[in-house]
């Protein structure tokens, strides 16, 4: 099933989604089982990817109406129509960190970029994942920092990837490079306000992210930003966002 054809199952059958702190949730739980729930384990990023273009709903927290949100992927053992195929998927999850927007760096294309541009800075990392001696923690914030030299992005893939993307282009209007990797999301807000700035770069097939054994549900693409008087040179004209 694709994408565009699971979405439209989950509205034809009243089902909402929503995406809380980085968790996939969606109600009523009762009208989602077995080859539905198996797509929605199996496509769970790019089902959140494209919630990202919506309007959020006006409703209350999660935390005020936990019992009515089933947070997604549901445990295996909750479901009684589970089957081999949506075990497979829930351990396809673990390896994409399904629980979090991150999306670990494969370490084949950073060489090959590092070898180009010799960056400094990594602007989204862990202690265990960074990709440079110098790098910003999620806890560090790194929308709230200067980034300094030549810079690696591999940004979170939720909701809050607008933020950074626009971060990184600001950052090349004060002389840094940001090269970044993120989802080629063409149809996005953020992709046409900001990735459009810089020189993209779409990449063929589909990557494996930190050691997974399966490719990623989505394109993806690199974009860079140009700093200094080169940046100044090739950056297309566009309209202020």
């Amino acid at each position: 099933m694709t994408v565009a054809a699971l979405m439209a199952e989950l509205r034809s059958r009243g089902v909402e989604l929503r995406v809380e702190s980085d968790v996939l949730l969606f109600r009523p739980r009762n009208v989602v089982t077995g080859e539905l729930l198996d797509a929605m384990r199996a496509h769970k990023r790019a089902v959140m990817a494209a919630l990202e273009t919506e309007p959020v709903p006006d409703v209350p927290p999660v935390s005020e109406c936990a019992k009515d949100w089933t947070p997604h992927p549901v445990p295996v053992a909750a479901s009684s129509e589970a089957t081999e195929g949506s075990r497979a998927a829930s351990r396809l999850g673990v390896h994409f960190s399904s629980e979090t927007a991150e999306w670990a760096t494969p370490d084949d294309l950073f060489q090959e970029l590092n070898d180009i541009f010799h960056f400094v800075l990594d602007a989204c990392a862990t202690p265990a994942n960074a990709k440079c001696p110098r790098f910003f923690t999620k806890e560090q914030d790194a929308l709230t920092k200067r980034w300094e030299g030549t810079t690696w992005m591999n940004p979170p893939y939720g909701r809050e990837i607008a933020r950074f993307m626009k971060k990184a282009y600001e950052e090349s209007l004060a002389g840094s490079t940001v090269v970044c990797l993120v989802p080629s999301r063409t149809d996005t807000d953020w992709w046409h306000r900001y990735a459009k700035r810089g020189q993209v770069t779409h990449l063929p097939g589909r990557l494996k992210f930190g050691g997974a054994k399966a490719s990623a549900p989505f394109p993806s693409a690199i974009v860079i930003f140009w700093g200094g008087r080169l940046g100044r040179a090739v950056r297309p004209e566009l309209s202020d966002v």
